[in-house]
Order: C-alpha cells, then structure tokens, then sequence
C-alpha cells in the first residue's frame, strides 16, 4: 500500500558546467556561467495505494556555494534579463559583475489519481500540483535558462494541472491534461493555460 524512499547527492567538491553561456541549457546541476559550483541535493518521495486511489508526492532541495564566471556572465547582458536578475548577477551598471553567490533551489509535488476500470479499458482522472524555486536562473534556454522559473521576478512558478488518462488496452494510453501557470510577473501574479495531449504504446522486447 506504501511506498516510500529518499536520495542524497553531493559533489563532493566543486563542480562544473558541461558548457558555456548560449549553448543551450545545462546538462547537469551547475549552470551555465559558472566557475565552479559545490552543491549537494536530497529528495524523497512517497507513494500510498489504496483501493483504485492513487496518491503520489516528492520533494527536494539543494543547496549551492557557487563562484560564477565573470566574463560568461558579462554575456548576459544580451539575455533579456529582468531587473532583478540584473541586480543579481551585476549587470545593472552599478558595478563589477557578482561572481560568489548561495543559493538554494527546491521543487515539490502532488498527485491524486482515482483508476476507474470496466474490462480491459481503464479511465484514470487525476490532479496534480507543482512547484519550483530558482533564484539563480533566466528565462532564456539558449542562453541556459528556464523558460517558467527563469521568467518571473522572484524565480518560482506554481502549476496546478487537471488530466486523464484512457488505457483502452494494456499496452495502450492516452493522455489529456490541463495546466494553470502562476507566476508574479513585474509584481503582478499572472496565469496562463496550457493543454497537452500523449499516445503511448508499450510492448516486452
């Protein structure tokens, strides 16, 4: 019925990115403009089963003690950063670039789901919520960014997301869901909607 489990990670020293400003998001941890990033992450996660309920929830946290790259970071001023981010790294012609910085990101989630099944075929509504925390990223992916976190002043959005799933087979599924977007955006809390749909097919090599 329960389902539970944990994670710890650690760099065990200083990291670094897997490449520069303006080739794309990072593949790793450490972002983009960094000299080197020491930081170390733990998680868990939960699972109850019970009856055709479904309820799911994770979260995890890490800290950074990170030294950013003076001339990777002097290449965002081309980011379309907002102001805060500006002030953040140095970039509002107030002074020299800030290269030390600590920083913690954090992401959670929740999900409840009902399985409704009727022969081979299974219906399975669900609802979730998210949230993540950034101070330290942008908005621009080329430029190593988060389109969602890295666009609004505080470096959070929420998302709160209603869906469905069909299983007309065993080795088939279709999924349908909705999401709301929340953010504060110029001091402004903003909303926006997005709608996904999936075809999955499984089979045993």
């Amino acid at each position: 019925m329960l389902t539970v489990g944990a994670s710890y990670y650690m760099t065990n020293g200083a990291a670094v990115p897997t490449h520069g400003v303006g080739e794309g998001s990072p593949g790793g941890g450490v972002a983009t403009w960094m000299a080197r990033d020491e930081y170390s992450v733990a998680g868990a996660f939960a699972e109850l089963l019970w009856q055709s309920l479904t309820v799911q929830g994770a979260a995890y946290f890490s800290q950074h003690d990170a030294t950013r790259d003076s001339k990777q970071v002097a290449l965002l001023a081309d980011a379309g950063l907002n102001d805060r981010q500006l002030d953040r790294f140095g970039l509002d012609g107030g002074g020299e670039v800030v290269t030390d910085v600590e920083y913690d990101v954090s992401t959670v989630y929740f999900r409840a789901g009902y399985s409704v099944i009727a022969g081979e075929t299974e219906l399975l509504p669900y609802a979730q919520w998210d949230t993540y925390i950034n101070p330290e990223t942008i908005q621009s992916k080329t430029f190593g960014g988060d389109n969602e976190a890295g666009m609004s002043d505080d470096g959070r959005f929420r998302k709160h997301t209603l869906g469905v799933v069909l299983r007309p087979r065993a080795y088939a599924a279709i999924k349908i869901d909705g999401s709301q977007h929340v953010q504060t955006l110029n001091g402004v809390t903003t909303r926006y909607p997005e709608v996904r749909s999936s075809f999955s097919v499984f089979w045993e090599l």
